[in-house]
């Protein structure tokens, strides 16, 4: 989908299915559009097909684009930060800016975590303080 997102990569992987299982897959790099953030997920090699790298891959730009979209951010990034049992998990890096754009700050989400509202109270508390520190 040209209009939505550009696949850049595709390279084999294992997912990791907790503790020491782990299964063949593709891990498939994208891109966004119209934002241009940089996404990665896997796909499982036994499933794997243009259609379900295509639905994916769909899911993810209107996540990653529609947190882009959200008042008072000015970036969104994807990223993976290790957590208790060593694993890597998937996360959202917004970056919300204050109302004169001078101050910014970055909210790190689990993808696995982002709600219907897309942690907007969150962003909004963030992009309060910017403001409130910039009035000190």
């Amino acid at each position: 989908m040209a209009d939505t997102f550009t696949i850049l990569t595709q390279r084999p992987t294992l997912i990791s299915q907790g503790g020491t299982k782990s299964v063949p897959g593709v891990e498939v790099g994208m891109t966004t559009h119209p934002s241009g953030i940089y996404v990665e997920f896997d796909v499982a090699e036994k499933g794997y097909s243009a259609q379900i790298v295509n639905a994916a891959a769909l899911g993810w730009a209107s996540i990653y684009e529609t947190v882009a979209g959200l008042p008072n951010v000015a970036g969104v990034g994807w990223g993976q930060v290790q957590n208790e049992t060593g694993n890597l998990d998937t996360v959202v890096v917004i970056t919300v800016t204050s109302t004169s754009g001078n101050s910014e700050a970055q909210l790190t989400v689990p993808v696995t975590q982002l709600g219907p509202k897309l942690h907007q109270a969150q962003i909004n508390a963030l992009h309060t303080q910017l403001d409130e520190a910039e009035a000190l």
